[in-house]
C-alpha cells in the first residue's frame, strides 16, 4: 500500500522541527554567554551557518571521484 504525505504535513513538520532547534541553540548559546541578547542573535546564525544547504556548496573535504 502507497503512502502520500500530504503539503501540510510537510510545512507542519518542518516549522515544528525548526522551532525546536532555535529553542534547544538558543539554550545552548545562553548557557554559554549567560547572555539573552547574544543568544537572541547567535541562535538563528547558528541555523543558517549549521544549515546543510551552506554545507552542500562548501567544497572543503571533499575528494572529487572520476566517472568511468
Amino acid at each position: 500500500m502507497a503512502t502520500y504525505v500530504q503539503k501540510k504535513r510537510s510545512i507542519v513538520k518542518a516549522i515544528t522541527f525548526r522551532t525546536i532547534v532555535l529553542i534547544s541553540d538558543f539554550t545552548v548559546v545562553y548557557l554559554i554567554t549567560h547572555r539573552v541578547d547574544t543568544s537572541l542573535v547567535g541562535s538563528p546564525v547558528m541555523g543558517i551557518v549549521g544549515g546543510e544547504r551552506v554545507w552542500t556548496g562548501i567544497k572543503w573535504g571533499r575528494i572529487a571521484e572520476e566517472i568511468k
